[in-house]
């Protein structure tokens, strides 16, 4: 499974539709004056969040990761 893949839960999907939308609002208002570096720090902001919700320690991207981790630490003392 690829990382890239994976869906976001529903705390990540609500915290990402409303900074989504307040972010698109805040270009709005710079109008002519948004900048790349305008837009690269709002991408990064729906990045954290594809990544963890807010307040949360847990998303699909850990949870497959831990999978991952078990079964490499599994596989490994099957085959010593």
């Amino acid at each position: 499974m690829s990382l890239s893949n994976l869906n976001l839960n529903q705390e990540q999907e609500i915290a990402y539709r409303r900074a989504e939308a307040a972010l698109r609002e805040e270009l709005l208002v710079l109008g002519d004056t948004v900048t790349k570096q305008h837009i690269f720090a709002k991408l990064t902001i729906l990045e954290q969040i594809c990544n963890f919700a807010p307040r949360k320690l847990s998303s699909p991207k850990t949870d497959t990761l831990i999978e991952q981790i078990e079964e490499i630490i599994a596989s490994v003392r099957m085959n010593p």
